[in-house]
C-alpha cells in the first residue's frame, strides 16, 4: 500500500511539474516553479541520477538496493505494468513538457533566453547521463561527471539568481 502511495505522490508531482505552466497564469509561484525544478535537477546529481521518490520507492521495494543501481526503471513501470521502451516514450514526453514550461514561464516572466538555454542544456546532459553511462554505482567515470555537473549547476542557480534579482525593479519607500 505505501508502495502505491509513493508511486501515485510522484506522478501528481510529474503531473503538476510538467502542466504548471498551462494550469496556471502568471503569478508570484512563477519563480517557485523555476526553483522547484533547478533543486530537482540538483538532487539527482546526489543520487547518481535518481529522484528521492524513486529511490524511496526502490529502496522500501528492494532492500539491497544503491542509489545509481537502476535508475531507468522507475515506479510508473510497475503501477502500470509498462515496458521500457513504453517508459522511455513516457520519459521523454515528460522532458519536453517541463522544457516547455520553463521556456513559458521564462518568457511570461522575461527573464533572460539565455538562461533559459542554459537550463535546458543542463537538464537535457543530465537526462541524458542517466542513459549514457553504464553500471553507474560503480562508474568512476560517472560519478566525476556527477560530480562536475553539481558544481556547474550550483554556479548556474547563483548566476540565475544575481541575474534574475539584479532585473527585479526596487522599490523605495515614500519619504514624507
Amino acid at each position: 500500500m505505501l508502495l502505491h502511495l509513493i508511486a501515485w505522490f510522484h506522478i501528481l508531482i510529474v503531473i503538476f511539474i510538467s502542466f504548471y505552466a498551462f494550469l496556471f497564469k502568471k503569478n508570484r509561484y512563477d519563480y517557485v516553479y523555476l526553483a522547484f525544478v533547478y533543486v530537482m535537477v540538483l538532487h539527482w546529481t546526489f543520487l547518481n541520477g535518481e529522484c528521492w521518490i524513486s529511490y524511496l520507492y526502490k529502496k522500501l521495494k528492494y532492500k539491497n538496493y544503491m542509489s545509481g543501481d537502476d535508475p531507468t526503471h522507475t515506479e510508473l513501470r510497475d503501477l502500470f505494468n509498462m515496458k521500457p521502451r513504453t517508459g522511455s516514450i513516457l520519459g521523454i514526453s515528460i522532458f519536453l513538457f517541463v522544457i516547455i514550461n520553463v521556456w513559458k514561464i521564462t518568457k511570461r516572466n522575461r527573464i533572460p533566453i539565455y538562461l533559459m538555454i542554459m537550463f535546458d542544456i543542463l537538464l537535457f546532459v543530465m537526462v541524458q547521463s542517466v542513459r549514457v553511462f553504464k553500471h553507474k554505482r560503480t562508474n568512476k567515470n560517472y560519478h566525476l561527471f556527477l560530480e562536475i555537473m553539481k558544481y556547474i549547476i550550483l554556479v548556474f542557480g547563483i548566476f540565475s539568481v544575481w541575474i534574475i534579482n539584479s532585473r527585479i525593479p526596487k522599490v523605495r519607500p515614500k519619504l514624507t
